[in-house]
């Protein structure tokens, strides 16, 4: 979180998006960031993060690439929500 406060970067507007809970997910929302985890078919076995260790973090799960497209929209005509509140309409 360094480097927000450096360049003065709120970090509620910042979405991380990324395939590792552990890596790329976690950080991000202990420092008050968003995020949208979206899995690969394969993940490092030190990537692993049991399904409890994320119980008290909100961040949205995607299917893949092809689905943020939406959410970005969503995101946009919806400021004042979090990411992890969108849900699909399909």
């Amino acid at each position: 979180d360094q480097i927000f406060k450096r360049y003065d970067i709120p970090t509620e507007e910042t979405l991380m998006i990324g395939n590792s809970i552990r890596s790329d997910i976690i950080p991000v929302l202990e420092i008050g960031c968003q995020a949208v985890h979206i899995p690969y078919d394969m993940t490092w076995a030190h990537e692993h993060v049991e399904k409890a260790a994320v119980n008290d973090y909100n961040f949205l799960i995607l299917d893949s690439m092809s689905d943020l497209i939406d959410v970005l929209i969503w995101a946009a005509d919806h400021p004042d929500e979090p990411i992890h509140n969108y849900e699909s309409a399909g």
